[in-house]
């Protein structure tokens, strides 16, 4: 009989991928001249803990020289240990050849132990060995991490076949990679003979970030630009119906020499997002622009007064900031560009943006028209991800204008899991099922999904909003607040903001707060008059404080009904809630007209 090795429980399991890396030559440069490189080591290690930060890993095992890091996905690792290979390249460019620190680098996907105090096993020290048989700046993979990434990424891979590593068992498949040669080149090329190249190449909708130019002299300042470009390239990414260059694509740009049509024209994209950074006083001051690369146009720009006191935080808060201003921004550009071509021109993605800004109307008849679009593009590209999830959200949209139906939350449902298989990271996937379990009365179970979404795109408005939204109709509304302004602060010019106000002042309502509730229902009705959940909240808070003479006036205003099967529909997990809007609205006087209405 087996004997359970019961001591094994006591320690959390998972599957990631090990980055290892080490420093080439170490002793020698130490032996050279220790101070300078302990500092360049310093310097360099902390590009790397950038880097690994924003590709979603997390560094661990730091010792001498040698540090690791972990990641949720292969893919991740091996950008990462590129963009780093790449950057130590930039920094030594203009030192000596003997005085270049390079790294070793080496990466392994399995099963791991995790303590407290770091991650344990045999995949572990597979990574660690991978490094040490590693040239100096290349990358050495195991074979696991190779088939899943061989597909993904622009690199060349040269297969080294098993290698026995030390206190290894068996032999492990190694692939080295140069991270200065991608598929299909033989060397370094040119700037200008890249620029000529991608010239041929016709323009798409796609953003470039360029390096952010830093006012102020040093390798922090230089650092920091980039760490702030780099950011917010990863921010952007998350928004999945844009898409947008690596970092290293635009960097040949760095000197500032070339327009931006020029640019659009070598990286074959639409839109060019330029940034400087000044440190004002005891503000750090960091703006955007966005850019027409067509024309050269200046779309849109902004500036960020952020704290410089905390770098990490501040580039945080802009990076959040900034996505959410900018993608605002982009569709806006793309409306206007897709409305003078005709439907019978676009291709499977213009006629998702096309039917998004019909979506966006929040109108019936704006909605079928979003429908066909979205119809249309999916028979040009059924496996358009982009299609298929606005697709969901028209079936969503109906379910929230009322139109409740078995079969149509069962195909929006379906529909949003479908575009989850072709694309796991899209934060609007999980959104959409959150907001079908949230109308079928299950809060909680919408809140997972809510922070899945979150944790893809943290800029992501709507989905702080339906986070208060599941705390509300949970009967948790103080918790539901903070959420709520949340979103209105990420996208202060969001087309929904009607919405984040109204279901604020809903929650404010449920609270009995009720000068802030009528605050909030009125500019909500402000900005869209015909806002029914704002304007039964206004009604109902008014029948409260007993200012019923002004409610009769609201209500004889409305040109709607205030039907109490409406209000019972509200999906709170608990009916007292839906009670409570009732007898505010009876409190207001609306029973008389109730059955005459509701005739």
């Amino acid at each position: 009989m087996k004997t359970v090795n019961r001591r094994a429980w006591q320690f959390e399991r998972r599957i990631v991928t090990i980055m290892a890396t080490d420093v080439a030559d170490y002793c020698r440069h130490m032996a050279a001249d220790d101070e300078l490189t302990l500092s360049r080591f310093l310097a360099y290690r902390q590009v790397t803990e950038h880097v690994i930060r924003s590709n979603r890993g997390r560094m661990f095992g730091v010792a001498g020289d040698s540090w690791m890091a972990e990641f949720p996905l292969p893919l991740d690792a091996v950008r990462a240990a590129i963009e780093t290979q790449r950057a130590i390249e930039r920094r030594n460019f203009l030192l000596p050849e003997e005085n270049r620190i390079r790294l070793r680098i080496g990466l392994h996907m399995g099963d791991v132990m995790v303590d407290t105090s770091g991650l344990f096993g045999d995949e572990v020290n597979i990574a660690a060995r991978l490094q040490q048989i590693c040239a100096p700046g290349h990358l050495m993979l195991s074979e696991a991490v190779f088939h899943s990434v061989e597909s993904q990424i622009d690199v060349s891979f040269n297969a080294l076949g098993p290698r026995q590593l030390k206190n290894i068992f068996a032999p492990v498949s190694a692939f080295s990679v140069n991270p200065g040669v991608t598929n299909g080149e033989t060397g370094n090329v040119s700037r200008d003979a890249a620029i000529e190249q991608a010239q041929r190449h016709d323009r798409t909708s796609a953003l470039a970030v360029l390096p952010f130019h830093v006012h102020g002299d040093g390798p922090a300042d230089e650092f920091g630009g980039e760490a702030f470009a780099g950011s917010l390239i990863n921010g952007l990414s998350r928004l999945r119906w844009l898409p947008v260059l690596s970092q290293w694509s635009s960097l040949r740009f760095m000197s500032g020499r070339h327009g931006p049509c020029e640019i659009g024209r070598a990286l074959g994209t639409r839109y060019l997002v330029t940034g400087r950074l000044k440190l004002s006083g005891s503000e750090l001051r960091v703006t955007i622009n966005l850019i027409d690369a067509g024309c050269g146009h200046n779309l849109w720009g902004r500036t960020f007064a952020l704290d410089p006191a905390s770098p990490a935080t501040a580039q945080d808060d802009f990076t959040t900031a900034a996505v959410s201003a900018l993608e605002v921004e982009l569709e806006r550009a793309e409306f206007a560009r897709l409305s003078v071509k005709k439907k019978a021109d676009l291709n499977a993605w213009e006629l998702s943006r096309r039917g998004t800004w019909h979506l966006k109307k929040l109108t019936r008849e704006h909605l079928d028209i979003a429908v066909e679009c979205f119809r249309a593009a999916v028979e040009r590209d059924p496996g358009s991800s982009e299609a298929l999830i606005q697709l969901a959200t028209c079936g969503f949209a109906k379910i929230w204008m009322h139109r409740h139906d078995a079969a149509l939350l069962r195909e929006t449902e379906t529909l949003a899991r479908k575009a989850c298989l072709l694309d796991p990271q899209d934060a609007r996937v999980y959104l959409v099922i959150a907001f079908l379990k949230l109308v079928t009365r299950a809060p909680e179970r919408a809140r997972t999904y809510l922070q899945r979404s979150l944790d893809l795109n943290p800029s992501f408005a709507m989905a702080h909003c339906g986070m208060g939204s599941s705390y509300t109709l949970a009967g948790e509304p103080a918790n539901a607040i903070a959420h709520y302004q949340r979103a209105m602060r990420l996208s202060p010019c969001d087309p929904l903001t009607f919405h984040f106000l109204g279901e604020t002042a809903l929650a404010y309502h449920l609270l009995g707060e009720w000068e802030a509730a009528v605050d909030h229902a009125e500019r909500a009705l402000n900005i869209r008059a015909r806002y029914r959940l704002a304007k039964v909240v206004q009604i109902a808070t008014l029948g409260r404080t007993g200012e019923v003479a002004k409610a009769r006036a609201e209500v004889k205003a409305w040109s709607g009904a205030f039907l109490h099967r409406g209000i019972e529909r509200l999906p709170f997990s608990d009916g007292r809630w839906n009670s409570t809007i009732i007898e505010g609205l009876r409190l207001a006087g609306c029973d008389a007209d109730e059955c005459e209405r509701e005739k």
